[in-house]
């Protein structure tokens, strides 16, 4: 067994490193659903972050998402589908902020998370956070025009007021939005604001959506069990 083990990846070192290298690239965390870039890029500070969508989705799906800022601001997050009808979407949303302290001058929070879904009508509510409680429809995202959904701390979707996720800490709360939606669902921007930084800077960050770990997992185990079906036939 020892033998045939050291056979197989002697015989398909090409196969296997495309393998090892596709874990590197943005795929789909299920079979319909597309991660991609749009070629747009943000605007605001510090601007020129592309800007990502998300296809297919259907109710159940999910998948994470990373942010990256200047002065050590970063968060990551996780978005799910929990409920799909023709008229209504409900979307989950989990952000932890992993920026780093400014040692007693105040610390970056996270103020706003702002959405662009194709089809809205109305955002009736956001609930069950305790930081981004407020939801708001076609209200302005600083450095996204497209926005028309945010979940925000403050009277808008620019955030404001001295509210907010901390550092170290994460919010959920979930989007209940009305539309006009087929069977699937497109998201888009991924915005997020961030107050509080060095010098009292701010940001709008633009978010990098990643598949959902188990998926890739399995795509590659299936396919290595391809080539090996293949390799010992």
């Amino acid at each position: 067994m020892i033998g045939q083990t050291r056979s197989f990846y002697d015989g398909n070192l090409g196969a296997f490193a495309f393998l090892c290298t596709a874990l590197a690239l943005p795929i789909s965390t299920q079979a319909a659903v597309i991660i991609s870039p749009t070629g747009g890029t943000s605007g605001g500070n510090p601007g020129g972050q592309p800007i990502f969508s998300v296809s297919g989705l259907v109710e159940g799906d999910m998948f994470e998402v990373n942010w990256a800022g200047p002065d050590d601001t970063a968060a990551t997050g996780e978005v799910t589908i929990e409920t799909l009808t023709p008229t209504n979407v409900e979307i989950t949303v989990t952000i932890e902020n992993l920026s780093a302290p400014n040692g007693g001058n105040g610390d970056p929070r996270l103020t706003s998370f702002g959405l662009q879904i194709d089809d809205a009508t109305g955002v009736n509510s956001a609930t069950g956070g305790s930081a981004l409680d407020n939801a708001y429809f076609n209200s302005n995202f600083p450095g996204f025009g497209d926005v028309n959904v945010c979940g925000s701390s403050g009277n808008n979707c620019a955030g404001g007021g001295s509210g907010g996720i901390d550092v170290g800490f994460f919010d959920t709360f979930t989007l209940n939005v009305d539309g006009n939606f087929g069977d699937t669902i497109e998201l888009l921007d991924f915005a997020l604001k961030v107050q509080g930084a060095p010098d009292g800077a701010s940001y709008e960050l633009a978010g990098a959506p990643i598949p959902e770990p188990t998926s890739i997992a399995l795509g590659v185990i299936g396919a290595l069990a391809v080539v090996a079906r293949r390799r010992f036939a």
